[in-house]
């Protein structure tokens, strides 16, 4: 049971990683198509 949990914390906290990374990605990429859509 203990292990299924970790598991689960590890996969849960891999998906949050993955998801930060999207975001990071993302953000600079729509900052720059408003640079480019305002200028």
């Amino acid at each position: 049971m203990e292990t299924d949990f970790q598991t689960l914390v590890d996969v849960l906290n891999a998906k949050s990683s993955e998801e930060s990374k999207k975001e990071q990605s993302v953000v600079p990429l729509s900052e720059f198509v408003q640079t480019v859509g305002g200028g």
